[in-house]
């Protein structure tokens, strides 16, 4: 790792992120809770019983429809990645969340195979940007060295998906039915890009404020300001694309995104499968945020300790020995909540890594044109979970069986990160360390 170039910031893990700041996390938690995190994970818990019965197919087949629609959004992830970079995060963080909320009220009126494909593309692409691109880049802006300590809070919201806006779901289908439920949140997701873009400038200066709340000293504050008057960026794409963190990363916390959506999305029937009563699956996956909660919190605290990539190492080998117990080790209730326990606690941690990291490497203001390419990798590789199950359910000996692959997922993981850097110090036109010969 080189050397040269500009300090790196010191990190903070206070959370003196000031009243905006708070208000930005507040924001971002309620984004994290209606996004990716709850329609292409926990929602499915409801939906896809709901929607294999309209459209009259098994819930295999549907889930296997999922993992078509998904790997055709992360393709699609690329040119919105790009569009990002270009037209900035408060006008593409409005446009996605308004077309989610299009997207969301036409969920409720699906009853073909194709409308099913075709609306599901449309709710993986758009809430998955909200959650891997739109709320980070806002935390990046604001917060560039307690971007991990603010993102630990916001993430909260992605674990409480499971016992808030579940349950929120949930009551509202039984109240009025699944168009109702959709309907509801279409509109919420309408009302929050309005938010966007009257309330959340794309820079901390244009709302009036200081990066890290002021927490940047005289030399900080110089190095920031040069970097965003500078017109040649620090890491150009041809030079990312060479960087083997541009690969690793993406890779291994599209790993970790399987294990736990995998996990999530299809926990209380796993339960049932084990022979507990649907009332006391669906009880004991309302105790998720009990673990995840804590969990973001305190992979928001460690990534400012120690970085992210140690972080991103402790919660694969963490994730490894939960689906151990869940896949190896005999069911019983011990093992059942050593599973549980230990996989959904860091499971809490997996939302906020993945951009911390690669901001850490590339830098606050490059890592978007960056990200645009890895991100559709990372997504690419977190949609297959579907297939996994699909697969286990059809061809292997269930639920136990897809966590073993898990297991092996996670172990795959920590070495990829183990290998990668947590961050490259570089000046523009410096050659860059990490580079593929």
């Amino acid at each position: 790792m080189s050397n040269n170039g500009p300090a790196q910031p010191r990190a903070k893990t206070g959370i003196n992120y000031g009243v905006h700041g708070w208000l930005l996390m507040l924001y971002g938690l309620i984004a994290f809770m209606t996004s990716a995190a709850f329609w292409t994970s926990a929602a499915q818990n409801t939906a896809v019983g709901i929607l294999a019965e309209q459209i009259g197919v098994s819930d295999a087949t549907l889930l296997n429809l999922c993992s078509v629609a998904g790997i055709i959004a992360t393709v699609a992830m690329l040119a919105v990645g790009i569009l990002f970079h270009k037209f900035k995060t408060r006008k593409m963080n409005t446009v996605v969340m308004l077309l989610s909320g299009v997207a969301l009220i036409w969920y409720g009126h699906i009853h073909t195979v194709a409308a099913y494909v075709i609306c599901y593309f449309f709710i993986y692409l758009l809430t998955s940007t909200t959650a891997a691109i739109g709320i980070p880049q806002i935390y990046t802006s604001y917060f560039p060295t307690k971007k991990g300590s603010i993102m630990g809070w916001a993430t909260c919201g992605a674990s409480l998906a499971a016992l808030v806006a579940l349950n929120v779901l949930n009551w509202l289908v039984g109240k009025g039915g699944w168009g109702t439920a959709t309907l509801c949140f279409g509109i919420f997701s309408i009302v929050m890009g309005l938010i966007n873009l009257f309330l959340i400038p794309d820079t901390p200066e244009q709302m009036g404020v200081l990066p890290d709340n002021g927490d940047f000293d005289e030399e900080e504050m110089r190095q920031r300001k040069e970097i965003l008057a500078s017109s040649k960026p620090v890491w150009t794409v041809k030079e990312g694309l060479r960087n083997k963190n541009f690969w690793l990363l993406p890779i291994a916390y599209g790993l970790l995104f399987l294990v736990n959506i995998g996990i999530v999305s299809q926990l209380v029937k796993y339960e049932i499968s084990m022979g507990l009563t649907p009332p006391q699956a669906v009880k004991f996956m309302s105790l998720m945020p009990l673990f995840a909660v804590p969990g973001s919190i305190f992979s928001g605290w460690l990534d400012q300790k120690i970085g992210a990539r140690r972080s991103g190492i402790v919660l694969a080998v963490f994730f490894a020995i939960g689906t151990a117990f869940g896949g190896f080790m005999p069911y019983s209730r011990l093992t059942n909540w050593l599973f549980f326990g230990f996989t959904i606690f860091w499971g809490g941690a997996i939302s906020n890594l993945p951009q911390s990291q690669a901001c850490s490497v590339f830098g606050f203001r490059d890592y978007p044109a960056l990200w645009a390419g890895m991100n559709p990798i990372m997504s690419l590789i977190r949609v297959l979970n579907s297939s996994v199950l699909a697969f286990a359910l059809s061809s292997l000996g269930g639920y136990r069986d897809a966590y073993k692959i898990f297991c092996a997922c996670a172990v795959v993981a920590g070495i990829l990160l183990f290998i990668s850097d947590n961050q490259v110090i570089k000046k523009p036109g410096e050659k860059p360390t990490g580079v593929i010969k």
